[in-house]
């Protein structure tokens, strides 16, 4: 029996909030990576992975190899992108903290050092990188782009993965993050990008946080610089892709003739 996708997505919402509302009001001292676990592995790989098995979808490029050598312009997506975010996030930071909305409450503290910080990157970097992508790149992306095209499916599935993090501090950046990563997926027909891009935006991110006095510094001492930096990093990162998506195209049409 097929089951829909809306259906898994509106499943892991439900949970995503349920597990959200146990651990705030039973549990707030709960360690942060036990959490992480808890929702990537039980609300988002398992009911993910029992959707795959029961409809019996192909992921993007599941069976295809992979070129090595978009590592470096997708990384320098990912720094363009993180910064671009932002930028375009500092109004509405603003706003929302003359609402009187805490906008420092997802701010980590001090740099954990050793094995505190092998755990940061793997539970903060890595693990949602990959069950996340799994999920809306992967599952959710390719079931509404049969239904409504590349277009709506970007948007409607950016929004959705935006609006899961329930951080409205975020949802800006989320969402435009969301777009790009969909946009790669579609471009290169390898989830593995979107997998890579994701986990590099939240390296980004996370060392951002930890050395944001430093970050600050920079901002102030080149504020024309770094989001002019940002922007061709983003451009040249697209422009890659973009040329990556021409070519598959091409290859396709020539070994169908």
């Amino acid at each position: 029996m097929k089951r829909s996708v809306s259906g898994l997505i509106a499943v892991v919402l439900l949970l995503q909030w349920i597990i959200g509302w146990i651990s705030n009001r039973f549990f707030p001292e709960a360690s942060e990576y036990l959490l992480i676990a808890i929702t990537q592995l039980g609300v988002i790989f398992c009911p993910t992975a029992y959707f795959l098995r029961q409809n019996h979808i192909e992921l993007p490029s599941a069976k295809q190899k992979h070129n090595v050598w978009l590592l470096v312009p997708i990384f320098m997506l990912a720094i363009g992108v993180n910064l671009v975010c932002q930028y375009i996030n500092l109004p509405i930071l603003i706003l929302l903290e003359k609402c009187g909305v805490d906008i420092n409450a997802g701010m980590v503290g001090d740099m954990p050092e050793g094995f505190e910080f092998v755990l940061a990157i793997f539970f903060i970097c890595v693990v949602p990188a990959f069950f996340e992508e799994l999920l809306f790149r992967g599952v959710a992306l390719s079931e509404y782009r049969k239904k409504l095209g590349n277009g709506a499916a970007i948007l409607f599935t950016s929004l959705i993965f935006a609006w899961m993090h329930f951080d409205i501090t975020s949802f800006v950046p989320q969402f435009f993050l969301g777009c790009i990563m969909a946009y790669t997926v579609i471009k290169t027909d390898a989830l593995i990008w979107a997998v890579w891009l994701h986990m590099c935006n939240n390296l980004f991110s996370l060392l951002i946080q930890y050395r944001l006095d430093w970050f600050s510094v920079l901002l102030e001492y080149h504020p024309i610089l770094v989001p002019f930096g940002a922007i061709t990093l983003a451009l040249i990162g697209i422009g890659v892709i973009r040329h990556v998506g021409k070519a598959s195209k091409t290859q396709q049409i020539i070994s169908q003739n």
